[in-house]
């Protein structure tokens, strides 16, 4: 009953307005102090509302001290002993219900004050007596007082998620801490409700406010943040899903943009991080006619919900609907101006702008790679001058086969960031996988060394690029120089990274190239012993045991290959080889009937590596004499115009006595492959 006549009592309440103090409250919201000298001196034509000027004074001694500040539950600092004796004057005895809108704003700059400081128990004290967790804003409170109640609010649901956090019974006081920041919440949204009105000059009654003057502060949507990760805590991350796209659904306004772009960011990130437990937000309901607004300000806000908007059906489809709304958010928002005076909110802005575009393409990469590089090339209008998204873009230019743009994209980073090693060496695997230049490789990999010599990286890139130079050159004294350069680098790699299996496996693939098949031996089984299930350690593993003829070594490995790597057509290919190499072709026909068998069930799209297999038992049936058998193992093959694919189809037309048709095929082979020698030994009969 109490704690209703208190309710009453401020309902009743209310403040006659005049210019003056209409001019005072638009100078608190926009914290426009430099306008209170001015009202101090007409203090007297405030006539009752003159204490209202006082009560600016402090708060504006508050923010000059706290404006940076943020407040820690662990950590108390010295309360201002000044600014606490004129508070508590103004507030009164607190033992008092406060009856008036004075006491109340009082009582509300005076316990943010307290949590500020980190005297949490003072501040909650002051709160809880005024009836807070009842208290909510209605039709008539001036929209300081909603401010301040949305920040204690928001300090105090702050402190008790923190203090939870560390108490041994934090599950079972969550519900309360949950309780204080939904009302947070709901008093914050109807503050951004509020706000929108009072920079409406149609509907602000007087002057109205300035709203690029309006601060938000982050403690003001503090509720709303810790409320999701909250429920995550309690392992509720449907609930945490909910809340989220709750604050998605409410009707935009000026003032709740960044608080609707830190809400889809979360939304994104838990969609993709847990998408075991998505389920699809419920149907909404039917549209209903727009509320007006009553003389009771209204708890449920206005929220999109119209027949004509997008409901998601599954989780990739909801993940683009929200990070489309990030991104038209922040492309709003985004302030690409560099003039001083506008860096912190570019700062602001520019964070914003790079986990939304990480989102995005960690969302593309996910469920599709399609308009990725469209997308960051968009955010190179935000974020031309930082070199995370330069590498991004690059990436997605490499993943989109567009590798001359990308060189030239990772270039210009390059030159504007010179000690960036993630854009050298991008540019080094670039040269050496996609545009073969071993000159330029060399070039960006020597840069890296250059700059960071106890990087492993930059010398694994640098013996590669040494490695593709060995391979292009056709004197062989140069060409075992570069390859004597390559594993000198390698071994360099491993030395400073022993642990890492990539620098060994290339540094052992090439000493195998340089018939030190010992030594690459060594560092194979070292990868193995590290990690019994290298697929491309086994691999080499498998080539080297054979290179030293222990067949039956190599048997035993490639079978344990196979009862790890089941239906891996690479091994299958390395069993049937060495089958038809210990045994003979006819024995590795008969031992390879089940694996044919196999692959003949899904031939139906025919993989590369089925086709290879394909390939491989026509080779099988022409060395045994079964031109039928080899013709039909082949016609399984799509048709493509690789050297071997031509050999054969030149071998099974010459056995057909199509002398001419098998020319052309080992014409077509040998241009192709000019080294191909089975293809020179079959060309040349054709042309007796």
């Amino acid at each position: 009953m109490e704690n209703n006549r208190g309710k009453k009592k401020f309902k009743s309440l209310r403040l006659k307005t005049s210019p003056l103090y209409l001019d005072l409250v638009n100078v608190r919201l926009e914290r426009r102090w430099d306008g209170l000298d001015a009202l101090q001196k007409v203090r007297s034509k405030f006539g009752d509302s003159a204490k209202y000027v006082d009560l600016a004074a402090e708060e504006r001694s508050l923010d000059a001290i706290f404006m940076d500040y943020k407040p820690n539950v662990e950590v108390e600092v010295p309360v201002p002993p000044a600014i606490l004796e004129t508070l508590t004057g103004l507030a009164g005895p607190l033992d008092q219900e406060p009856g008036d809108w004075f006491i109340l704003e009082a009582r509300l700059l005076l316990a943010k004050m307290y949590f500020t400081c980190g005297k949490r128990t003072e501040a909650m004290t002051i709160l809880k007596d005024m009836f807070l967790h009842e208290l909510q804003p209605e039709a008539g409170w001036p929209i300081h007082a909603i401010r301040l109640l949305a920040e204690c609010t928001s300090l105090r649901g702050w402190a008790l998620q923190q203090l939870i956090s560390t108490s041994e019974h934090w599950q079972a006081e969550a519900p309360a801490a949950l309780e204080v920041l939904q009302q947070a919440a709901d008093v914050l949204l109807v503050y951004f409700q509020e706000l929108t009105v009072a920079v409406n000059p149609s509907a602000a009654g007087g002057k109205p406010a300035n709203a690029s003057a309006i601060v938000i502060s982050p403690w003001m949507e503090a509720a709303v943040h810790h409320m999701p990760l909250l429920h995550l805590l309690l392992g509720d991350t449907a609930s945490a899903v909910e809340v989220l796209r709750a604050i998605l659904r409410v009707a935009e306004n000026p003032f709740s943009k960044t608080l609707r772009l830190s809400a889809a960011r979360q939304l994104a990130l838990l969609l993709l991080r847990a998408p075991h437990i998505y389920t699809a937000p419920p149907a909404p309901p039917p549209p209903t006619a727009t509320v007006t607004q009553s003389s009771s300000m209204p708890r449920v806000h206005p929220t999109l919900n119209r027949p004509e908007h997008l409901h998601p059906d599954h989780q990739a489809e909801e993940l683009v609907l929200v990070l489309t709304i990030a991104e038209g958010l922040v492309r709003q928002e985004a302030v690409q101006s560099r003039f001083p005076n506008d860096r912190p909110v570019y700062e602001k802005w520019h964070e914003h702008v790079s986990a939304v575009y990480d989102l995005a393409v960690l969302a593309l990469g996910t469920f599709g790679k399609s308009h990725l590089v469209d997308l960051l090339e968009q955010s190179m209008r935000f974020s031309f001058d930082n070199e995370h998204i330069w590498l991004q873009f690059g990436l997605a230019l490499i993943s989109g086969g567009q590798y001359d743009r990308a060189c030239m994209v990772l270039k210009h980073c390059l030159q504007q960031y010179p000690e960036s090693k993630s854009a050298a060496l991008m540019l080094c695997k670039l040269y050496i996988n996609h545009i073969p230049n071993a000159d330029e490789a060399i070039s960006f990999a020597e840069k890296v060394v250059e700059q960071y010599p106890a990087m492993a990286a930059g010398r694994l890139a640098l013996g590669l690029a040494y490695a593709l130079q060995a391979r292009k050159q056709m004197t062989h004294s140069v060409r075992e120089g570069f390859a004597a350069k390559a594993i000198a680098s390698l071994q360099a790699a491993c030395e400073r990274d022993p642990r890492n299996p990539a620098c060994a496996l290339h540094c052992a693939l090439q000493m195998a190239t340089q018939r030190r098949v010992t030594e690459a031996m060594v560092l194979v089984l070292n990868i193995l012993q590290m990690d019994p299930t290298h697929h491309d350690a086994l691999w080499l593993l498998i080539l080297l045991q054979t290179s030293l003829k222990n067949y039956v070594e190599a048997l035993t490995a490639c079978t344990g290959a196979l009862d790890e790597y089941p239906g891996d057509m690479a091994f299958v290919k390395l069993k049937v080889e060495i089958e038809a190499t210990t045994s003979g072709v006819a024995s590795a026909l008969v031992a390879a009937k089940a694996t044919l068998n196999l692959a003949a069930e899904g031939a139906e799209p025919v993989s590369e590596g089925q086709c290879e297999l394909w390939l491989l038992f026509t080779d099988l049936f022409l060395q045994n004499g079964q031109f039928e058998d080899a013709s039909s193992c082949f016609k399984k093959v799509p048709d493509n115009l690789s050297a071997q694919s031509l050999y054969y189809r030149g071998r099974l037309l010459a056995h057909e006595l199509r002398l001419d048709d098998a020319k052309n095929c080992f014409t077509s082979a040998l241009a192709t492959n000019p080294a191909h020698v089975d293809c020179m030994l079959g060309w040349l009969p054709t042309h007796w």
